[in-house]
C-alpha cells in the first residue's frame, strides 16, 4: 500500500488561513498550491514517483476528514484514496494507468510555494505536466475541482484519464472522442 496523499497538511493549513490571491496565475508549479473559493477543496502539485502530481483534497483546519477521499493525478495514472485518518493515513482504493501522452509537457520551472485561489470557470496550466485543474460545477452541480489531460486550447484530450473531487464525493472519468466522459470510479465522502 503506497500512501500517495502526502501533502495533506499543506492543503490543510492553506484552508486554515484562508490562502492567497485570486488565481491569476496560468502555469502551477511544484510546491504551489489552489483553493476553490468558497468551499474545503484545495489542490498541490507535488512530486510523486519523480513527476509532477496534482493531489486533490476536501480538507478542514488541521487535516483531512476521515472517511473521506482524495485524488492523485499524474501524466501516469490517476488514483483515489480513502483517508483512515486526519492526518492524511491513506488506503488506495482505485488506480489506472494514463495512456501514451503525446507530445512534450509543458515546460517546467523551478519549485514554488504560491497559494492561489480558484473561482468557478478557472483553468490553470500544471508546469511539467499535461495536466491542467479547472473549477467547475460538476453534472450534480456541486464546485469541484477537475484534473485532467489538456490540449493546448485547454480541451480535455479523448482517451485520458481525469479526477474530480466536490464536497460530497470524488469521480475518475475517462474522455471520451466527443469530449464528454464516461464515469469509471466514484466514492462518497464520509459525513
Amino acid at each position: 500500500m503506497r500512501k500517495p496523499i502526502v501533502v495533506v497538511a499543506a492543503v490543510a493549513g492553506s484552508l486554515a488561513v484562508g490562502g492567497g490571491p485570486q488565481a491569476a496565475v496560468t502555469t502551477l508549479h511544484v510546491g504551489d498550491r489552489v483553493l476553490l473559493s468558497g468551499t474545503t477543496l484545495g489542490c498541490n502539485v507535488s512530486m510523486f514517483g519523480g513527476r509532477p502530481t496534482a493531489v486533490c483534497v476536501k480538507a478542514i483546519s488541521g487535516g483531512v476528514v476521515k472517511g473521506s477521499y482524495g485524488i492523485v493525478v499524474s501524466d501516469r495514472a490517476v488514483i483515489a484514496a480513502r483517508f483512515t485518518d486526519s492526518r492524511g493515513g491513506n488506503v488506495e482504493v482505485y488506480t489506472r494507468a494514463q495512456p501514451a501522452l503525446d507530445g512534450p509537457p509543458l515546460p517546467s520551472a523551478k519549485a514554488s510555494k504560491q497559494i492561489y485561489r480558484m473561482r468557478l470557470g478557472d483553468v490553470i496550466r500544471v508546469a511539467g505536466t499535461h495536466l491542467a485543474v479547472a473549477a467547475e460545477r460538476n453534472p450534480k452541480g456541486d464546485a469541484t475541482l477537475g484534473v485532467f489531460v489538456a490540449s493546448r486550447s485547454f480541451a480535455p484530450v479523448p482517451g485520458t484519464l481525469a479526477g474530480g473531487i466536490s464536497s460530497r464525493d470524488v469521480a475518475i472519468l475517462q474522455v471520451t472522442k466527443s469530449g464528454a466522459s464516461t464515469v469509471l470510479f466514484t466514492r462518497k465522502h464520509a459525513k
